[in-house]
């Protein structure tokens, strides 16, 4: 099976510091890829050089279905099925909730504004708005709504988009424990409808619930990839993230 994304070799540097560097990993289609890290591992900057939104790398290739996408357009690099969504909340206050999905249906499409198929855009934003839970929602604006709302709004609009390959920063962030678990069955749907997931999180009994695999940077640098289980059981991994309570977790059980 052909990796849907493949990062080989991917540095940023902003003068002399690695944000990443020399990372090479692949996501495999159909599964959901996790992402964890300390504060300052790189994470987020990964994401930000894969979707090119706001930089491209400052080496290395980025493969996307087979080719090469470091070079693109961010707009481009949407509309060939890799799509993301950010930590900071990225909505429009003055648009209802069906308005803001409808936005992304219009981006993710590859054609002129002016010759847009309305009705396939609309089409996307409602099945999109449904499978987030928000269609009762929709004529509602999301300015003072609850964080839970916006957190589904964001995946809302950017699977409207159609993605084959969706980034997830953080979703889960801020949420309390019975949001996260409906945040957990959100993305499993989107992985049963055929989305490949690759998904940035803190919250680790989130990231080990619902990933294949998990990788693990520190300092820009991979610092271990594989199941969930064997991740989570990795001494450095342990030292350099989980943190000695862990280990003692591990051990109690």
């Amino acid at each position: 099976m052909e990796p849907i994304l493949k990062c080989e070799n991917v540095s940023k540097y902003f003068g002399d510091f690695a944000a990443v560097k020399d990372l090479s990993f692949q996501v495999n289609p159909g599964e959901v890829f996790g992402i964890a890290g300390p504060n300052g591992a790189g994470k987020t900057t990964l994401f930000n050089i894969i979707s090119n939104i706001p930089f491209p790398p400052s080496s290395g290739k980025i493969i996307f279905n087979g080719a090469e996408i470091q070079g693109l357009k961010p707009h481009k690099i949407c509309h060939l099925g890799l799509v993301r969504t950010f930590q900071i909340p990225a909505i429009f206050n003055e648009m209802s909730y069906l308005e803001n999905v409808l936005v992304g249906g219009i981006f993710g499409r590859d054609f002129s504004f002016y010759h847009s198929n309305s009705k396939l855009s609309m089409d996307s934003a409602y099945e999109a708005i449904k499978l987030v839970g928000l269609f009762e929602e929709r004529d509602k604006h999301p300015k003072g709504v609850p964080l839970f709302d916006i957190k589904r709004l964001m995946i809302a609009s950017a699977v409207a988009m159609k993605p084959k390959l969706l980034l997830l920063d953080e979703p889960v962030g801020g949420l309390n424990s019975s949001e996260i678990m409906q945040l957990v069955e959100l993305i499993r749907k989107l992985q049963s409808k055929g989305i490949t997931v690759v998904i940035i999180e803190h919250v680790m009994t989130c990231l080990m619930a619902i990933s294949q695999r998990v990788m693990i940077l520190n300092y820009g640098e991979k610092l271990a990839e594989g199941k969930p289980e064997e991740v989570a059981g990795n001494e450095d991994v342990i030292e350099a993230y989980l943190g000695k309570e862990y280990r003692k977790y591990l051990r109690t059980g």
